[in-house]
């Protein structure tokens, strides 16, 4: 998770719009970060500090073979 202020005039869909994963839906996104931060939607306001889930790649380590680096 990150933690997001929410700017002035800015909303939880506006927040989905830069972190909900590609192909997510943004309504379950939305509600799942409101419930997550017991925060109404409709209600938030600037300087809000909110929890956002952020999507990471899996590091995926590969064997060295003799003699490399």
């Amino acid at each position: 998770d990150v933690t997001v202020v929410v700017p002035e005039g800015g909303t939880l869909w506006d927040l989905a719009e830069r972190y909900a994963p590609a192909g997510v839906d943004r309504a379950s996104w939305v509600a799942e970060v409101a419930d997550r931060n017991a925060i109404d939607p409709a209600a938030i306001r600037p300087g809000t500090a909110v929890s956002v889930p952020v999507a990471t790649s899996p590091v995926v380590a590969a064997p060295r073979s003799a003699g490399q680096p």
